[in-house]
């Protein structure tokens, strides 16, 4: 075979022939090597699930345990406050604020675990339970308690209290967070400005509308001025469970047990209430719709009390009828139950000389005797009239020093007829039919 010219004349036929072995195939692995393959990543991704696991593991066994460990110290302080124990709470509790921890300390030893939601309620004798907890920071926790009061009927309602922990030998209980409220906030409305911190802004949303409307109704009746308006100033200081709690009843009305009413007249008429993150905010709707009449009454007697004082002149805060007038119109806004316009029963009749009563002015809310006996007097009297003849009424206190006269004024009757009827109602009272 001749060479090839060129190497353009190279074909096929030219190809020198294979006088060499062809190349050796790789060789296939063996199932010893594909086994020992796969058990070298499942190794890998179980290591690496192993570390992922742990990674996600730790936060939630940190959380379990942090958990586990409040409800210790909470189950803890829940016995010693049953136990009246002052020494034990001491030890459960952050020495360093020694002004928070005695007033805990005080608020303990005369039976109460937490503030009270409202002075319609008092404590039930049972331990709290803890609804939820937040971990503020690291070392810092946020525990929401759930405790359950009664009422003097025996209806029972639940409120959660925040209470705060830190963490340094062991979780111990501490002051509220100085941050915990937020930057205070205002909401106007036609007959009231709201001074309020954000936790409680869910609450004021329902709250504001509802004093609105019955606010409108009392105003129709005792013809407010088109300008009045009243503020509400929520406060984060509790009411101090055992300051001012007067014996009451349960045919008592919520006035009675709600007094004294914080509240001022200058520079401008404000009303003084409890912030409800600061003295228990209700658990359910039915909680908060006791607090929400709750604060109506109050707000109903601010009102009654600008008006006479400041629209009216005279200050009529010590006089027991007034109160019963107040009363009646919160019994008719449905701030109060229908029963309070019932005459009340022989066995809890007050002895009271009821003319002379129309005389005198003290502190009437420390005497609530003097109170039931104005108001089942004025409950005969007015058993059969108008709420727009007790609107009449509540704008003419008289001068004269004789519920006969004012009776004469506001009904528009004859001093003889109101000098009998008032007769009537005397003797009713007297004998508690």
């Amino acid at each position: 075979m001749s060479a090839p010219r060129d190497l353009l004349d190279w074909t096929l036929t030219d190809a020198p022939e294979a006088t060499s072995a062809p190349l050796p195939r790789r060789a296939r692995g063996s199932p010893f090597s594909h086994f020992y393959a796969w058990r070298l990543w499942i190794g890998l991704g179980l290591t690496f699930g192993l570390i992922a696991l742990s990674l996600w593991l730790s936060p939630v066994l940190n959380h379990a345990l942090t958990q586990l460990a409040l409800q210790q110290v909470v189950a803890a302080e829940e016995a010693a406050l049953q136990a009246r124990d002052g020494r034990a709470l001491a030890e459960l509790a952050d020495p360093n604020d020694s002004t928070w921890l005695q007033a805990q300390l005080r608020q303990a030893l005369n039976g109460f675990a937490s503030p009270l939601p409202t002075r319609l309620l008092r404590p039930l004798p049972e331990a709290g339970t803890i609804q939820s907890f937040t971990l503020v920071t690291a070392d810092v926790a946020r525990v929401e308690v759930k405790r359950i009061f009664i009422t003097a009927s025996g209806d029972h309602y639940a409120f959660l209290f925040p209470q705060f922990y830190r963490y340094s030998d062991q979780w111990r209980r501490i002051a509220p967070l100085n941050d915990e409220w937020g930057a205070p906030q205002e909401q106007h409305g036609p007959r009231f400005i709201l001074h309020y911190y954000p936790g409680d802004s869910e609450f004021i949303a329902a709250l504001a509308p509802y004093l609105e409307a019955k606010a409108a109704r009392a105003c129709a009746v005792w013809r407010c001025p088109n300008q009045f308006q009243l503020t509400l100033n929520f406060l984060t200081m509790p009411l101090r469970p055992d300051r001012d709690l007067g014996e009451w009843q349960a045919s008592d009305p919520a006035l009675f047990a709600l007094m004294p009413i914080q509240l001022t007249r200058y520079p401008e008429p404000m009303l003084y209430l409890q912030a409800p993150q600061a003295g228990g905010y209700p658990a359910d709707e039915a909680s908060a719709e006791l607090l929400r009449r709750a604060i109506g009454v109050q707000v109903l007697f601010a009102i009654a009390d600008e008006l006479s004082f400041h629209v009216g002149g005279i200050n009529q805060t010590g006089n027991a009828f007034f109160y019963a007038l107040v009363t009646r119109r919160a019994a008719q806004l449905e701030l109060d139950s229908p029963a309070v316009l019932a005459p009340f029963p022989a066995d809890a009749r007050p002895l009271v000389n009821l003319t002379r009563l129309w005389q005198t002015r003290f502190a009437v809310w420390r005497r609530p005797e003097e109170m039931r006996a104005a108001l089942a007097a004025l409950n005969h009297l007015l058993r059969e009239q108008d709420p727009t003849t007790e609107g009449a009424l509540f704008q003419t206190w008289p001068t004269e020093p004789n519920p006969e006269a004012w009776l004469a004024n506001g009904l528009g009757i004859s001093i003889e007829e109101a000098q009998a009827q008032w007769a009537e109602a005397v003797e009713r009272v007297k004998s508690g039919e």
